[in-house]
């Protein structure tokens, strides 16, 4: 007997009413879908006991009635024992003579409730990632360059082993490279040369874990340990990268540079003291800077104020009081002037440092005049001007750095990089990999057990094109990279084809697409020999900065060479690196040369999360069984789409399986279980091909903007 039961309501069903559903949890047509239990339209009585339960859904004028957008938590008994938890929804209801006749409406089950659930909820709508949120200080970013970062009540502790937060060396402003001293540098505006880091070009990343843990508690759901414990998971970070260029927002150390004003304002000022002779005498030649900064800020706090250039501090003043009540407003003035003989270079920065309290925002106004003189022409000033406005909150607020994405799309792509499937089991939501997921079934044999009334064996459709994608980053690594080699970092594609052109091999093409994005690292060089640094400039190829792309990477801390940062002197022994591969774990597709090891590495996502299912269900021996047959109860209640089915001595996987639960006659889809069989041979020539082309292009990756000297081995 069957029973359905609506919020725990038992509802009226008819006695000869046939109720059909569908049990599928992955699907040779497209296995980059989650399936679930899904039940065609069946009809119910509109009895007494129905229109209550169905609060007269008919009476569309009827207040606080049945809400038809909504699926209501259901239940379907087999002879008393629960066969499936689930949802109902309702599709319409019959009248005759204005009266409600029947109630049309079907069954799904609970694994499709994530979808109702996420909505159309972003990323930044996880307000349980506040928990995460920490002071955006000089030395914040410095322990998570060279450390990880666990939070706890706001304060960031550095830890050796993955935790919570890191700073990558991931640069959204200048590129830094080693000159000949073994320091890493970079190029001002003069092609000059600068040591240290700038603490604004780093931003930080997340461990993908707490996202997942802030969906659970966000949505009330359990997701189990089996996937999201391993190190394949556990060790990914997302990049914070929503806004654009270097952080300013979240700083309680927050500056303003020349650059900031005025793009035509050149940061590096040039002050210069000489003596010349002119026919009628010796006289002086002398270039003077004057700044006049006035500076309107908005708080509740004490600041300092200093203007510094690279470590020398030009100018300071010490505990400014800002009060709550409005904009507070002062002017500072400093000359920079060259000393006797030669000349002085200066790289203006004006600081305000908050002690305690915050700082909401703070609005800078900046001129300066220049005065020039030689022996010729009389003195010259020249008055520049400029403005900015700097948002500046005193901590990283996670919500408002985690890139644009939806909490579906998120989870979506997760799932499709890693093929992975769910299903519910007492209440929590089992994530495995594919490959798990059938390792864990139970062998079930229903030769003596099942009645077969017919059964058809055909061949299943070979996949001739198999495209895996993520999106590529705009940066330009990247972008000259896949200009190079006509070809898409971290993705697979290619084309099941024949030597004889009389065979066609199938024509099912095979489509993965995640929602994630590639960067490509760099390993630097110095005096040309390759450092164990590795690092990626985010910008696109106009060198302008990037944003908002999630950015999934894994990362290695390793020692820091010739590395300080540049405004505090520090000096790190270690840093942490982003990686696409490290080990076993890769974040591509397709096998990529190692950015680091600049060796091949074949442990691929195609590789550790794809293969298997696709030589069993795509070889040679493959086949597709659908038996017609009557089962008995015990296997219906019993059953999950993970066991292995034994007939006539055969093994078989459960493609699909759709049952009458009122007559238990089901038609079921059945897939030979060749996963432990190798490739074809013309899949194994195909993908060893593909993936030994990139050791047969060996060639230096060259750009002269940014990757001189890259070897890339592709």
């Amino acid at each position: 007997m069957i029973e359905v039961f609506l919020n725990n309501k038992k509802i009226d069903l008819y006695k000869d009413e046939n109720i059909q559903v569908n049990d599928s949890i992955q699907n040779i047509k497209d296995i980059g879908k989650i399936f679930t239990t899904f039940s065609r339209q069946f009809s119910v009585p509109a009895t007494k006991r129905n229109n209550k339960i169905f609060k007269n859904f008919y009476n569309f004028d009827i207040v606080d009635g049945f809400d038809p957008r909504e699926k209501v938590r259901s239940t379907i008994t087999k002879n008393g024992a629960t066969w499936r938890k689930g949802f109902i929804q309702i599709e319409n209801v019959k009248l005759k003579n204005n009266k409600p006749s029947s109630y049309k409406i079907y069954f799904t089950g609970e694994i499709s409730e994530l979808r109702d659930i996420f909505k159309e909820d972003r990323l930044s709508d996880l307000k349980e990632l506040a928990t995460y949120n920490h002071p955006y200080t000089d030395a914040n970013v410095e322990a998570g360059f060279e450390s990880y970062l666990s939070v706890s009540n706001g304060v960031a502790t550095p830890s050796t082993t993955e935790s919570d937060f890191c700073y990558p060396f991931i640069s959204v402003g200048r590129r830094y490279f080693y000159n000949n001293s073994g320091k890493i540098v970079y190029l001002n505006a003069q092609n000059q040369e600068i040591e240290g880091l700038e603490h604004r070009d780093f931003k930080p990343a997340i461990r993908v874990t707490r996202i997942v843990e802030a969906i659970e508690q966000k949505y009330n759901i359990n997701f189990s340990d089996d996937f999201f414990s391993t190190s394949d998971f556990t060790s990914l970070y997302l990049y914070l990268n929503r806004e654009q260029g270097v952080i300013n927002k979240g700083s309680s150390s927050a500056s303003v540079r020349n650059e900031d004003f005025n793009t035509e304002m050149d940061n590096f000022l040039t002050a210069s003291f000489n003596t010349v002779t002119s026919p009628s005498g010796t006289t002086t030649s002398f270039r003077k800077h004057t700044l006049n900064y006035k500076v309107k800020a908005l708080g509740f706090c004490n600041v300092d104020i200093e203007v510094t250039s690279q470590l020398d501090v030009l100018y300071s003043q010490t505990n400014v009081s800002f009060t709550p009540d409005g904009e507070e407003s002062f002017t500072v003035t400093l000359d920079l002037p060259s000393g006797q003989e030669g000349s002085e270079v200066y790289e203006p920065r004006l600081r305000l440092i908050a002690n305690n309290g915050f700082l909401t925002k703070f609005e800078a106004e900046l001129e300066i005049i220049t005065t020039s003189q030689n022996f010729a022409p009389p003195p010259t000033t020249t008055t520049l001007e400029g403005s900015v406005i700097i948002d500046s909150r005193n901590e990283i607020r996670v919500n408002e750095f985690i890139p644009k994405m939806k909490v579906l799309d998120f989870m979506t792509s997760i799932f499709k990089t890693f093929n992975l499937t769910a299903q519910v089991v007492n209440g929590v939501i089992e994530v495995k990999s594919l490959d798990n997921f059938y390792d864990t079934g139970k062998e079930i044999d229903i030769s003596r057990v099942v009645d077969v009334r017919e059964k058809v064996v055909s061949r299943v459709e070979t996949i001739n094109e198999f495209n895996f994608e993520f999106n590529q980053s705009e940066s330009i690594l990247i972008k000259e990279r896949n200009k190079k080699l006509d070809d898409e970092f971290g993705n697979l594609d290619f084309i099941l084809e024949t030597d004889d052109p009389a065979k066609l091999i199938g024509n099912v093409s095979y489509n993965i697409k995640s929602d994630f994005y590639k960067i490509l690292f760099e390993r630097l060089e110095s005096d040309d020999v390759l450092t164990d640094t590795i690092f990626s400039w985010y910008v696109d190829e106009k060198e302008e900065p990037l944003s908002n792309e999630p950015i999934l990477f894994y990362t290695d801390r390793k020692p820091a060479e010739g590395v300080k940062f540049q405004f505090t002197n520090y000096e790190p022994n270690n840093y942490i690196a982003g990686l696409n591969a490290i080990g076993e774990k890769s974040i591509n597709f397709g096998s990529e040369i190692d950015e680091y090891t600049l060796e091949l590495n074949e442990n691929s996502l195609f590789n550790n999360f794809y293969k298997n299912y696709i030589n069993g269900v795509f070889s040679p021996q493959a086949r597709k069984v659908i038996i017609t047959a009557i089962l008995r109860d015990d296997f219906i209640l019993n059953y999950k789409l993970n066991d292995k089915i034994i007939l006539q001595n055969r093994s078989y996987i459960i493609n699909d399986i759709r049952i009458d639960l009122s007559t238990n006659k089901a038609k079921i889809e059945l897939l030979t279980d060749t996963r432990e069989t190798e490739l074809s041979r013309e899949i194994v020539l195909l993908v060893d091909n593909y993936q030994r082309r990139v050791e047969e292009d060996n060639g230096v990756f060259e750009n002269k903007n940014c990757l001189e000297n890259y070897l890339i081995e592709l």
